[in-house]
């Protein structure tokens, strides 16, 4: 989805992730688990961080942990009729944009790199997120040459 704030802003947008709600489809991840009595300061910071725009659904999702069991989860899904969400952007595309943008939070490839280190701890392998990453290096490093 587009960033307009904390990876980039409104002249120069950059890129984040989003989840899209698609039938049959999965996503692996962390699930955080807060006690009761911190739930409410917890949904409001959720809130706060991730609903800047009405981009994000907030939806109460099934989830299987690794142990098996199933639990209900608090997740933000973006929703395809939005402004913002531009899930057809193709790989080269995106690398352009994340290789040039930045926003309050950092830059964009910033948040790309950490990204990928997250979910290479997680030993989450995912090969677009791969691809980008080598192509947005390189851009960057063809910037640093021409500088």
């Amino acid at each position: 989805m587009w960033s307009v704030r904390y990876r980039g802003t409104k002249q120069c947008p950059g890129l984040v992730l989003a989840l899209e709600k698609q039938r049959g489809t999965q996503c692996h991840g962390v699930v955080y688990f807060v006690e009761a009595k911190n739930a409410s300061k917890a949904i409001g910071d959720l809130r706060q961080r991730e609903l800047t725009s009405d981009a994000y659904q907030e939806l109460l999702c099934p989830v299987i942990l690794d142990s098996g069991e199933k639990v209900d989860a608090i997740c933000y899904v973006i929703d395809p009729s939005h402004e913002e969400y531009c899930g057809a952007l193709t790989l080269e595309a995106q690398a352009q944009i994340i290789a040039h943008a930045s926003g309050s939070r950092g830059p964009n490839s910033e948040y790309l790199f950490n990204t990928c280190k997250s979910i290479e701890r997680l030993e989450i392998f995912d090969e677009n997120l791969e691809i980008l990453q080598k192509r947005v290096s390189e851009l960057q490093n063809a910037m640093v040459a021409i500088n």
